[in-house]
Protein backbone atom coordinates (compact mmCIF):
# COMPACT_ATOMS: atom_id res chain seq x y z
CA UNK A 1 0.00 0.00 0.00
CA UNK A 2 1.61 3.43 -1.11
CA UNK A 3 -0.20 6.67 -0.13
CA UNK A 4 0.51 9.70 -0.59
CA UNK A 5 -0.99 13.42 -0.27
CA UNK A 6 -3.12 13.36 -3.88
CA UNK A 7 -2.67 9.62 -5.03
CA UNK A 8 -3.50 5.87 -3.75
CA UNK A 9 -2.08 2.80 -4.97
CA UNK A 10 -2.47 -1.19 -3.81
CA UNK A 11 -0.46 -4.22 -4.74
CA UNK A 12 -2.86 -7.38 -4.83
CA UNK A 13 -1.42 -10.75 -6.27
CA UNK A 14 0.94 -8.74 -7.67
CA UNK A 15 -0.90 -5.98 -9.78
CA UNK A 16 -1.26 -2.71 -9.03
CA UNK A 17 -4.31 -0.83 -8.56
CA UNK A 18 -4.78 3.22 -7.81
CA UNK A 19 -5.57 6.53 -8.36
CA UNK A 20 -3.97 9.65 -8.92
CA UNK A 21 -7.11 11.74 -7.68
CA UNK A 22 -7.47 11.00 -4.53
CA UNK A 23 -5.06 10.38 -1.46
CA UNK A 24 -4.46 11.25 2.30
CA UNK A 25 -4.72 14.74 2.19
CA UNK A 26 -7.88 14.81 -0.12
CA UNK A 27 -9.50 12.56 2.65
CA UNK A 28 -8.70 14.58 5.27
CA UNK A 29 -10.31 18.12 3.45
CA UNK A 30 -13.45 15.84 2.94
CA UNK A 31 -13.58 14.80 6.10
CA UNK A 32 -13.10 17.97 8.09
CA UNK A 33 -16.02 19.51 5.06
CA UNK A 34 -18.46 16.77 5.84
CA UNK A 35 -18.08 15.21 9.22
CA UNK A 36 -16.15 17.34 11.32
CA UNK A 37 -16.77 15.33 14.69
CA UNK A 38 -15.16 12.20 12.55
CA UNK A 39 -12.27 14.86 12.08
CA UNK A 40 -11.77 15.45 15.78
CA UNK A 41 -11.64 11.75 16.06
CA UNK A 42 -8.94 11.31 13.02
CA UNK A 43 -6.88 14.34 14.66
CA UNK A 44 -6.98 12.96 18.38
CA UNK A 45 -5.96 9.72 17.40
CA UNK A 46 -2.87 11.01 15.78
CA UNK A 47 -1.55 12.12 19.12
CA UNK A 48 -0.94 9.94 22.11
CA UNK A 49 -3.07 11.27 25.04
CA UNK A 50 -5.89 10.80 21.78
CA UNK A 51 -5.36 7.29 21.69
CA UNK A 52 -5.05 6.78 25.39
CA UNK A 53 -8.42 8.52 25.80
CA UNK A 54 -10.07 5.94 23.10
CA UNK A 55 -7.84 2.62 23.48
CA UNK A 56 -9.79 0.84 26.39
CA UNK A 57 -13.02 1.67 24.71
CA UNK A 58 -11.96 -0.17 21.42
CA UNK A 59 -9.59 -2.87 23.18
CA UNK A 60 -9.87 -5.18 25.73
CA UNK A 61 -6.52 -6.73 26.76
CA UNK A 62 -3.54 -6.71 28.95
CA UNK A 63 0.01 -4.66 29.00
CA UNK A 64 3.25 -6.78 29.74
CA UNK A 65 6.55 -6.19 28.84
CA UNK A 66 7.41 -6.30 25.76
CA UNK A 67 10.65 -7.04 23.05
CA UNK A 68 13.08 -4.68 21.88
CA UNK A 69 12.59 -3.36 18.50
CA UNK A 70 15.31 -1.54 16.23
CA UNK A 71 17.30 -1.02 19.53
CA UNK A 72 14.03 0.39 21.54
CA UNK A 73 12.66 -1.28 25.23
CA UNK A 74 8.59 -1.50 24.48
CA UNK A 75 5.43 -2.61 26.43
CA UNK A 76 3.28 -5.25 24.92
CA UNK A 77 -0.63 -5.28 24.77
CA UNK A 78 -2.63 -8.33 23.73
CA UNK A 79 -6.21 -8.38 23.46
CA UNK A 80 -9.14 -7.97 21.23
CA UNK A 81 -12.04 -5.71 20.04
CA UNK A 82 -14.36 -3.90 22.77
CA UNK A 83 -17.97 -4.77 21.45
CA UNK A 84 -19.87 -2.29 23.36
CA UNK A 85 -17.43 0.45 23.85
CA UNK A 86 -17.13 0.43 19.94
CA UNK A 87 -20.90 0.67 19.53
CA UNK A 88 -21.02 3.74 22.38
CA UNK A 89 -17.98 5.38 20.49
CA UNK A 90 -20.27 5.27 17.24
CA UNK A 91 -23.37 6.47 19.08
CA UNK A 92 -21.54 9.49 20.21
CA UNK A 93 -20.34 10.51 17.07
CA UNK A 94 -23.40 10.12 15.42
CA UNK A 95 -23.14 7.10 13.60
CA UNK A 96 -25.85 4.09 13.27
CA UNK A 97 -25.66 1.68 16.67
CA UNK A 98 -25.63 -2.11 15.95
CA UNK A 99 -29.27 -3.18 17.59
CA UNK A 100 -29.62 -5.55 20.12
CA UNK A 101 -29.27 -9.24 17.99
CA UNK A 102 -26.24 -6.82 16.07
CA UNK A 103 -24.54 -6.09 19.12
CA UNK A 104 -24.88 -9.69 20.72
CA UNK A 105 -23.40 -11.32 17.13
CA UNK A 106 -20.72 -8.16 17.25
CA UNK A 107 -19.75 -8.79 20.60
CA UNK A 108 -19.34 -12.86 19.59
CA UNK A 109 -16.91 -11.82 16.53
CA UNK A 110 -14.79 -9.03 19.01
CA UNK A 111 -13.64 -11.52 21.29
CA UNK A 112 -12.09 -13.41 18.28
CA UNK A 113 -10.38 -10.39 16.47
CA UNK A 114 -7.25 -10.47 18.09
CA UNK A 115 -4.75 -7.36 18.29
CA UNK A 116 -0.72 -7.20 19.63
CA UNK A 117 0.19 -3.88 19.90
CA UNK A 118 3.98 -3.02 20.33
CA UNK A 119 4.90 0.77 21.84
CA UNK A 120 8.12 2.12 22.59
CA UNK A 121 8.36 2.57 26.78
CA UNK A 122 10.10 6.06 26.54
CA UNK A 123 8.89 7.57 23.41
CA UNK A 124 5.09 6.16 23.34
CA UNK A 125 5.44 5.52 19.12
CA UNK A 126 4.09 2.62 17.69
CA UNK A 127 6.49 -0.12 16.77
CA UNK A 128 4.51 -2.91 15.53
CA UNK A 129 1.01 -3.42 15.07
CA UNK A 130 -0.81 -7.21 14.48
CA UNK A 131 -4.19 -8.31 13.34
CA UNK A 132 -5.83 -11.84 13.47
CA UNK A 133 -9.56 -12.26 12.30
CA UNK A 134 -11.24 -15.78 12.47
CA UNK A 135 -14.53 -15.75 11.67
CA UNK A 136 -16.55 -19.34 11.90
CA UNK A 137 -19.61 -21.02 11.08
CA UNK A 138 -20.88 -19.55 14.11
CA UNK A 139 -20.04 -16.37 13.68
CA UNK A 140 -21.73 -16.36 10.49
CA UNK A 141 -25.03 -17.74 12.02
CA UNK A 142 -24.85 -15.20 14.57
CA UNK A 143 -24.57 -12.67 12.04
CA UNK A 144 -27.46 -14.23 10.15
CA UNK A 145 -29.91 -14.48 12.90
CA UNK A 146 -29.08 -10.61 13.90
CA UNK A 147 -30.46 -10.03 10.36
CA UNK A 148 -27.25 -8.34 8.99
CA UNK A 149 -28.06 -8.46 5.41
CA UNK A 150 -25.13 -11.10 5.34
CA UNK A 151 -25.83 -14.42 4.62
CA UNK A 152 -22.57 -15.91 3.96
CA UNK A 153 -21.19 -19.53 5.14
CA UNK A 154 -18.19 -20.95 5.70
CA UNK A 155 -15.05 -20.24 7.28
CA UNK A 156 -12.85 -16.51 6.94
CA UNK A 157 -9.46 -15.60 8.37
CA UNK A 158 -7.12 -12.95 7.89
CA UNK A 159 -3.80 -11.91 9.48
CA UNK A 160 -2.73 -8.61 9.69
CA UNK A 161 0.51 -6.59 10.49
CA UNK A 162 1.93 -3.57 10.05
CA UNK A 163 5.59 -2.54 11.10
CA UNK A 164 6.65 1.23 11.54
CA UNK A 165 10.02 2.63 12.07
CA UNK A 166 12.20 5.54 11.03
CA UNK A 167 9.92 7.95 12.87
CA UNK A 168 10.68 11.81 11.70
CA UNK A 169 12.37 10.65 8.59
CA UNK A 170 11.05 12.02 5.38
CA UNK A 171 9.56 8.96 3.14
CA UNK A 172 10.30 8.66 -0.56
CA UNK A 173 8.67 6.32 -2.54
CA UNK A 174 8.25 5.29 -6.59
CA UNK A 175 5.16 5.28 -7.17
CA UNK A 176 3.81 2.68 -10.34
CA UNK A 177 3.75 3.32 -13.60
CA UNK A 178 0.89 1.40 -15.02
CA UNK A 179 -1.94 0.75 -12.71
CA UNK A 180 -5.48 -0.35 -12.74
CA UNK A 181 -8.61 1.47 -11.31
CA UNK A 182 -8.52 1.25 -7.51
CA UNK A 183 -12.62 -0.05 -7.95
CA UNK A 184 -11.09 -2.90 -9.46
CA UNK A 185 -8.93 -4.48 -6.46
CA UNK A 186 -12.22 -5.64 -4.71
CA UNK A 187 -13.05 -8.19 -7.12
CA UNK A 188 -9.06 -8.54 -7.80
CA UNK A 189 -9.13 -9.64 -3.85
CA UNK A 190 -11.57 -11.99 -3.92
CA UNK A 191 -10.92 -13.78 -7.49
CA UNK A 192 -6.99 -13.97 -5.95
CA UNK A 193 -8.63 -16.52 -3.46
CA UNK A 194 -10.30 -18.43 -6.22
Amino acid sequence: LLVGPHEIFLNLFGRWFGTREFGIADAEQDMEKDDPKGAQLYRDLQTGEGVRRYFDRVFIGEVVEGPDVDGTSTWEFHGHLNADGIAELAREFGSETPSGPELEAFRKIAEDVRVTLLVGRDDSLPRRFDVHVELTPEHFDALEQADSGLDEQGFFRVDFGVALSDFGKDVEYQAPEKFEPLEKAFEAFFSGWE
